[in-house]
């Protein structure tokens, strides 16, 4: 028989269903589960759909932040991260394709990006005074500690 992630807890990552609107409780819930000590993840990024992270805002009435800061070098321009919300501190992202009953919080410092297919360019050709090029590259995001990501899920919008 093989051992997986199904048949060791600590191999997983923690999915709390909460089959209701959101709470104030089931995400400090959730967060303190990811920071625990054997977990000991350190959570950096929360995803939701729209529509939850509109909830969020209305639930915690507190309003976007925007914070610009100069990015290093000549001429160069940062115009910052506008982050939908935050919650202790944590940046909240709105993903429109994501499940309506699904919040995700991350660590991401256990997330990378796996090249498939290096970046290759390829020339169109002239189009009027332009030059045209095609840029293709393949990859995934890997989560590569499942036990530092957390899931909320059946939360009504």
């Amino acid at each position: 028989a093989a051992i997986s992630s199904a048949v060791v807890a600590a191999w997983s990552s923690v999915e709390t269903a909460v089959g209701g609107v959101l709470t104030r409780a089931a995400l400090d819930t959730l967060h303190t589960t990811l920071l625990d000590a054997e977990r000991a993840a350190r959570p950096t990024l929360i995803i939701a759909s729209p529509a939850q992270v509109e909830n969020y805002k209305q639930l915690t009435a507190v309003p976007t932040v925007f914070v610009s800061t100069a990015a290093p070098g000549p001429a160069a321009v940062d115009v910052g991260y506008q982050p939908d919300a935050t919650y202790s501190g944590i940046r909240i992202a709105s993903m429109p394709d994501l499940t309506n009953t699904v919040w995700l919080m991350l660590d991401t410092n256990w997330i990378e990006y796996v090249e498939q297919e290096p970046l290759r360019t390829r020339t169109l050709g002239p189009t009027r005074d332009n030059d045209d090029y095609l840029l293709t590259m393949r990859g995934i995001v890997a989560v590569t500690d499942r036990q530092k990501q957390g899931k909320l899920t059946g939360v009504t919008a």
